[in-house]
C-alpha cells in the first residue's frame, strides 16, 4: 500500500508553505490524505530513513521509504508527486 508523508517542524517557515501546498494538493481529485509528522517527535525515524531536511514529502510502500521530494516549488509540483507515484504502487 502507498503512502504519503510530510515531514515538518513547526519553527521551519518554509515547512508551513510547503505544508500549504501539501494541503492544497490533497483536496485536489486523484491525490490522497497525507500523513504529518514532526520531525523533531520522530529522531529515530528519520534517521533510519535517512531525511536530510525539513519539509520532505515521502513516499512509504508497505512501511519502507521508496521516494522523497525537498523542493516544494509550487502547488502542481507536489500533486504530480502525489499522482505520479501513486500510479506506480497503488
Amino acid at each position: 500500500m502507498t503512502e504519503f508523508t510530510y515531514f515538518y517542524t513547526p519553527v521551519c517557515g518554509t515547512c508551513k508553505l510547503a505544508e500549504r501546498f501539501v494541503d492544497i494538493a490533497e483536496q485536489l481529485p486523484g491525490t490522497e490524505k497525507v500523513s504529518r509528522l514532526d520531525i523533531n517527535e520522530h529522531p529515530d525515524l528519520a534517521q533510519k530513513w535517512q531525511i536530510t531536511s525539513v519539509p520532505c514529502l515521502m513516499k512509504v510502500i508497505d512501511g519502507q521509504p521508496e521516494d522523497r521530494m525537498y523542493a516544494f516549488r509550487d502547488v502542481p509540483r507536489v500533486v504530480q508527486f502525489i499522482q505520479k507515484s501513486k500510479g506506480e504502487h497503488s
